[in-house]
C-alpha cells in the first residue's frame, strides 16, 4: 500500500489548552518526510471521547495512515484505545506479556504495581503489539479497512525510542525509506523578508522547485525543496549568488555550534557576558554538553548594572595567559556592544550595532547576539588557520 498523506493525531488536554507544546507532531513530521511521506497533518484533540471519536473519523476521510500519540496511560484520562476499540468495532484484550513487561519495569524502577496499571495491557483484538523500550505502556498497530493506524505513548523520549527500536524499520513497508524531495536550507540576517523572497524567486525563477520563508529573529530564513530526481546545482548556485551577502549560515548549521568547536581548540574557556539577560548563555546551552565538550568552558553571567569598557579591560589584563581563550563582550548602548577576544598577547576587539531603535530591547539583544557569534567564530578560525 502506497502511504502519501499522514495524520497526527496527539491526544492530550494539556495539548489542546497549550500548556505543553506538541513537540512530538514536529519530530514525528520531520522523520516521516525523511522516511519518504509525502505530507503530515497535525491535529490535537483534548482527553475527551467525542473529541477523539470526530477527529479519527476525519483524520481517516483525509489521510492514508493515522498516528495516535498519548492517552494510553494508567489513569482516568487514558483512554485512547478505548475509544479506538469503539471506532474499530473490535474488543479490548487482555496480553499477558504486557502485564510481564510492567512487572519487570515495576521491579527495576522499584514502585508499586496498582490495579489501575493493567488497562495498559489491553489492545483491540488482532492488534499488533509494539514493544516500548523505555516506558510502562506498549505502542500498537491496527487496521481500519486497510488503513494502518499506530499507536503511540505520549511521552516524547519514549516515542523516539520505539522509533529508534522498531517503528522506522517497520514504516518501510508503507514508505520509500527516503525523502523524494531534498530541503536546502539557507539563514539570512539584514534584509527584509520581502526583500529575500524577490531575490529568491528570480533567482530560481523556471525551476519549478517549492520555494518557502520563515522570519525568526533575527533570521529569515529561505526554504527550497528540490525533487529528488532534478538537478538542482546550476540552480543552487544562482541562489547562493543572490543571496550571499545575507547568509550566516546554511542547512543545519549553527553559529553556536560553530563557536564552540573552535573553542575546544584550547586548553580553557572563559566567557564573560554583560548586558544581554543571561540570553548568550542559554544560546550557547545546547552545545555544552559534557558529551560534546571536552575543553573547561566557564561562562559568567553578570547580572544587574553592566559592566563598562575599563572594567572589561581591567579584566582582560588580569586573566591574560597563553593557556586562556577570554571571551567577553558589554553594552556601549541599548543597541550595540563591544566585544573582545584575549589568548596571551592577542587582543582583538570590535564594536557590533543593531539597525532597531533602542527600545526594540528583544530584537537587538538577538541581532547582537548572532553578530558576536559569527565574529568571534571569524577570528578563532582566523587564528586556527594560521
Amino acid at each position: 500500500m502506497r502511504i502519501e498523506k499522514i495524520c497526527i493525531l496527539a491526544i492530550g488536554t494539556e495539548l489542546s489548552e497549550g500548556q505543553i507544546i506538541n513537540s512530538n507532531a514536529a519530530w514525528l513530521s520531520k522523520a516521516l518526510i525523511e522516511s519518504g511521506a509525502k505530507e503530515c497533518w497535525h491535529l490535537t484533540l483534548a482527553d475527551d471521547r467525542e473529541q477523539i471519536l470526530t477527529g479519527l473519523k476525519i483524520a481517516s476521510q483525509h489521510a492514508d495512515m493515522l498516528i495516535l500519540t498519548g492517552g494510553l496511560g494508567p489513569t482516568s484520562d487514558d483512554f485512547t484505545r478505548e475509544v479506538l476499540s469503539t471506532w474499530l468495532d473490535k474488543p479490548l484484550i487482555f496480553d499477558p506479556d504486557s502485564w510481564t513487561h510492567l512487572e519487570n519495569r515495576a521491579q527495576l524502577l522499584k514502585f508499586q504495581l496498582s490495579p489501575s496499571q493493567k488497562q495498559q495491557c489491553y489492545f483491540p483484538e488482532g492488534a499488533t503489539i509494539i514493544v516500548n523500550p523505555a516506558g510502562t505502556a506498549h505502542a500498537f498497530l491496527c487496521h481500519r479497512q486497510n488503513q494502518p493506524i499506530f499507536v503511540l505513548p505520549g511521552p516524547p523520549s519514549e516515542i523516539q525510542k520505539i522509533w529508534e527500536t522498531d517503528l522506522a524499520q517497520r514504516l518501510h513497508q508503507y514508505l520509500p525509506g527516503k525523502a523524494e524531495q531534498k530541503l536546502y536550507r539557507w539563514q539570512c540576517m539584514g534584509l527584509p523578508e520581502a526583500d529575500l523572497g524577490d531575490k529568491t524567486e528570480e533567482a530560481l525563477k523556471g525551476s519549478l522547485f517549492r520555494i518557502g520563508y520563515r522570519a525568526h529573529s533575527p533570521y529569515v530564513e529561505v526554504k527550497v525543496w528540490v525533487p529528488a530526481e532534478k538537478e538542482a546545482q546550476p540552480w543552487l548556485e544562482k541562489l547562493e549568488t543572490a543571496l550571499s551577502p545575507w547568509v550566516i549560515v546554511r542547512n543545519e548549521e549553527d553559529l553556536g555550534s560553530h563557536l564552540v568547536q573552535a573553542c575546544q581548540k584550547f586548553k580553557r574557556v572563559r566567557l564573560l557576558e554583560s548586558g544581554s539577560q543571561g540570553r548568550f548563555q542559554q544560546r550557547l546551552a545546547p552545545y555544552l554538553t559534557p558529551s560534546a565538550f571536552q575543553t573547561p568552558f566557564q561562562i559568567e553571567t553578570l547580572y544587574g548594572a553592566p559592566l563598562d569598557q575599563n572594567e572589561i579591560f581591567k579584566l582582560l589584563e588580569k586573566e591574560r595567559s597563553d593557556e586562556l581563550l577570554f571571551l567577553s563582550f558589554c553594552q556601549a548602548s541599548a543597541s550595540s556592544w563591544l566585544i573582545v577576544l584575549q589568548q596571551g598577547q592577542v587582543l582583538q576587539q570590535e564594536f557590533l550595532s543593531s539597525p532597531y531603535p533602542e527600545e526594540q530591547v528583544s530584537r537587538n539583544l538577538a541581532v547582537l547576539i548572532e553578530k558576536t557569534l559569527l565574529r568571534w567564530s571569524e577570528w578563532l578560525s582566523h587564528k586556527l588557520e594560521k
